[in-house]
């Protein structure tokens, strides 16, 4: 197979092995090195080269890039709230200094520093791409400027895109700043610029299709269903206390939802145990979830590690914020654990609002027990009916089934390089044919 030459716009670089960037290493795993170039800005830990060619922007890739990163260390410190401190001392101490702190964080916060320091296109980049030669570009959107330079460079070279936001992205970045009436221009520019267009899940799709009025294609986080072994746990639960287990961020107001887990577990007049697995806790986590002697947290598991450590648990828990704040945040979103929880063959419960994507894919497949009200007997009741044995059978045959159709890495992949392939193909004849 002759595999196109894809040139990743994506903000955090790409490893064999990191933590993040899932999707990606999902699309393209099977895809030779050298046909992989990533333009990126942000370093996060990580082994392995997982693309051939890399290029890292920098001061020449930014308007004022060197004003911007010696101002960049005081900016993300005044977001974080933390002291700005230079020789020792801390600039908090006079009026003036803490009006450029505010004044930093006002920028930041508001996005403005995306239209006073936008990336552009240098001589360098420039030069990289032509010698990578690149037959797409691949962006997930996500950032203003990162977004606006893919299509600069599209435009620059003629190249085709594949879009594939795996967020809302263009509803909630800067959505109480002036500045979102650019973020609207922008990702309504790529989506109808771009030649090949993805969503992850039906929602989703629906929506953007939609929106933008141009066809979005779904599709779904995957996994290598083989890693995971069938197993027939035993479902008399009143022979051990029960394992909930739960994988993954603790952030956009899961951790209140876990803590109503616990309060619903409480009343069950049995032991139980509930195991966090995750890489970071948010400060403000609820004391009892912290304090609970029920409750362990666990670091998040490797790669190879994953498929055991959720069939070691009895029932997995799935929640999303019923918090309005974090509404654009998830509710066209599908959680990353959708897929490995149904692999897992392991009854799950989805605890969260019906608009939330993850929610609505359940409810459309069935793969999940649903409780979409915050409301801890609600979940009793949930909990109470999953530890059934028929009823948690039911559960995971059908979880499999939508896992077997929707979630096959080998098919994600497949559909991947055909539809790249044919655009790339399309692409070259056109330019052929204008010369």
């Amino acid at each position: 197979m002759e595999y196109p030459r894809v040139l990743l716009m994506h903000m955090t670089r790409v490893y064999q092995y990191d933590s993040a960037n899932l999707m990606l290493r999902s699309l393209f795993g099977d895809w030779p090195k050298e046909k992989l170039a990533q333009v990126y800005t942000n370093r996060f830990t990580g082994d392995g080269d997982f693309c051939g060619h890399y290029y890292e922007l920098g001061a020449l890739e930014r308007r004022f890039g060197r004003v911007f990163y010696r101002l960049k260390p005081a900016g993300m410190k005044a977001m974080s709230g933390s002291k700005i401190v230079a020789g020792g001392r801390s600039l908090n101490r006079t009026l003036t200094r803490r009006l450029a702190r505010k004044v930093s964080s006002l920028i930041v916060e508001s996005g403005m520093w995306e239209t006073i320091f936008p990336f552009r296109q240098s001589g360098p980049l420039a030069k990289f791409i032509l010698g990578f030669k690149p037959s797409i570009i691949y962006s997930q959107g996500h950032s203003l400027g990162f977004t606006n330079l893919a299509l600069e460079i599209s435009n620059s070279f003629d190249l085709p895109i594949c879009y594939f936001p795996l967020d809302d992205w263009h509803e909630s970045l800067h959505s109480k700043s002036p500045v979102h009436r650019k973020v609207d221009r922008v990702a309504t520019a790529i989506a109808r610029r771009a030649s090949v267009r993805f969503a992850l899940g039906p929602k989703m799709t629906e929506r953007l299709t939609t929106r933008y009025g141009v066809p979005f294609d779904c599709l779904y986080h995957a996994d290598d269903s083989s890693r995971f072994r069938i197993t027939n746990p035993e479902r008399n639960f009143g022979k051990r206390p029960p394992v909930f287990g739960y994988m993954g961020s603790l952030y956009l107001g899961r951790a209140t939802s876990i803590s109503d887990l616990l309060s619903a577990c409480q009343r069950l007049n049995q032991d139980f145990k509930i195991r966090i697995y995750s890489d970071r806790s948010p400060a403000n986590i609820p004391d009892a979830l912290a304090k609970s002697p029920h409750v362990e947290f666990l670091p998040l598991p490797t790669h190879e590690e994953l498929p055991n450590k959720l069939q070691e648990c009895d029932l997995l828990f799935l929640p999303e914020s019923f918090e309005l704040k974090y509404r654009k945040g998830i509710e066209l979103s599908l959680s990353t654990k959708c897929h490995l929880y149904m692999l897992s063959g392991r009854p799950i419960i989805v605890y969260g609002p019906s608009w939330s994507g993850t929610v609505d894919y359940a409810r459309r497949h069935g793969w999940g027990l649903i409780v979409d009200k915050r409301n801890t007997e609600d979940l009793l009741r949930g909990i109470k009916k999953i530890m059934n044995d028929s009823a948690a059978v039911n559960y995971i045959s059908t979880a499999r089934d939508v896992a077997r159709n929707n979630h096959n890495l080998k098919a994600l992949r497949s559909h991947i390089f055909e539809s790249i392939s044919d655009i790339s193909e399309e692409n070259k004849h056109h330019g052929q044919r204008g010369q």
